[in-house]
């Protein structure tokens, strides 16, 4: 399954070094983890016992187109707000997104939420955004429950032409915000179910992917786990998921096609969104997006 060259040269005095291997015909799924079995045969170097065999844990790096939706971050925005049926209620909910913007300089710069149920009130509102009157363009906050959490500039302000991985947790009884897995705000607002029956991405973002929102409240550790990968789409908790990656999948089939002509939810749901005349699916110049994002 993998290929190593059987005599490798470590530098003097250098406890770890990097080791060239190339796999054949491996294919990852979307869940689970895989590892390679080495074991230090001999050589010039003493071989401490007991410390000859290890695992080497692999980590799928994903390169991939990634929405662009302006490059003035002021495009319109995208929504259905008849995904689900008016009495639709989840009793926990997180939601996901990966945004990178060039400048942070405009307030109420929208980045994606949820549309209400008929005749329902500000509590059931989620909206996030960058910047508001009372905090600086390059904050983050979250307005749900009448009211909302803004979080503070030392805990994260973010910087231009970085990608950020932003998840918002209800638990039924408080929130959280997390940023690149680091949990940097919580608070408890309002307690029971959010009705919602539709969702909606901001025209400010700029660059954005992987929007996803589940029905449960996410786990730090899921979170963490999950920053900058892709998630199992076929997860029954997985209400939508937004790849925007310029590619289709059929949830029957699992097949997936090259296909820009909307935004694809690959959850078993299938809400698709449209896609304005004014968003696109950028390559990177031909390079893709990497993540991990590279130093």
């Amino acid at each position: 399954m993998y290929e190593i060259s059987q005599k490798i040269t470590f530098m003097p005095l250098y406890a770890m070094m990097d080791v060239p291997i190339s796999l054949k015909n491996v294919k990852f799924s979307l869940e689970g983890n895989y590892a390679l079995p080495i074991r230090i045969t001999g050589g010039d170097v003493n071989v401490i016992r007991g410390q000859e065999e290890t695992l080497l844990v692999l980590e799928q790096r994903v390169n991939t187109k990634a929405l662009r939706i302006s490059t003035s971050g002021s495009g319109s925005g995208s929504e259905d707000d008849k995904m689900f049926p008016n009495d639709f209620k989840v009793d926990q909910w997180t939601m996901e997104v990966m945004v990178n913007r060039a400048s942070y300089k405009s307030n109420n710069r929208s980045i994606c939420g949820t549309k209400l149920v008929a005749n329902a009130g500000p509590m059931d509102e989620i909206y996030t955004r960058f910047g508001d009157v009372t905090i600086n363009p390059n904050q983050l906050q979250i307005k749900t429950g009448s009211s909302q959490i803004d979080v503070p500039a030392d805990k994260f302000s973010a910087q231009p032409d970085t990608w950020y991985m932003l998840a918002f947790v209800y638990d039924g009884q408080k929130n959280y915000v997390y940023v690149n897995g680091v949990l940097v705000a919580d608070r408890e607002i309002r307690t029971g179910p959010y009705g919602l029956i539709g969702f909606w991405i901001g025209g400010s973002n700029e660059l954005i992917r992987e929007v996803r929102f589940w029905k449960t409240a996410r786990t730090s550790q899921e979170i963490a786990s999950n920053i900058w990968k892709m998630v199992n789409p076929d997860d029954d908790n997985l209400l939508l998921y937004y790849p925007l990656n310029g590619k289709k999948r059929d949830s029957a089939t699992g097949e997936i096609t090259e296909d820009e002509t909307l935004l694809w939810d690959w959850s078993k749901n299938g809400k698709n969104l449209p896609k304005p005349s004014s968003y696109s699916f950028d390559d990177n110049k031909g390079n893709g997006f990497i993540f991990p994002p590279q130093e």
